[in-house]
């Protein structure tokens, strides 16, 4: 199952990212490929965050960090769990370098 939209919360990169995202629109994916950038003026994750959700036309977001490993099944897994009204919240396993770098 692929998703309808993916929605990039960008907070505040340079040109090279919205023309490698560019790049990446040239390309037929199976999903709308959205780029919601916001201008750098310090750490704002979470408005960044904010701002995606909003941007989306979906009835279930699911929100992934670019510095996350996620497991094979990670959207199919959460999407057999979504229920409606409900969030599904997870939590952070540090990986030690050697591992992550596996």
């Amino acid at each position: 199952m692929f998703p309808t939209e993916v929605i990039i919360a960008d907070d505040g990169s340079k040109q090279e990212t919205k023309a490698l995202i560019d790049s990446y629109r040239a390309q037929k994916l199976p999903f709308t490929l959205i780029h919601c950038w916001q201008e750098d003026l310090g750490f704002r994750a979470a408005k960044s965050r904010n701002n995606a959700i909003q941007a989306s036309t979906a009835d279930y977001v699911i929100c992934i960090d670019g510095d996350i490993i996620l497991h094979p099944r990670f959207v199919e897994d959460h999407l057999s769990n979504a229920k409606k009204n409900q969030v599904i919240a997870g939590k952070r396993v540090r990986l030690s370098q050697n591992l992550a770098k596996r």
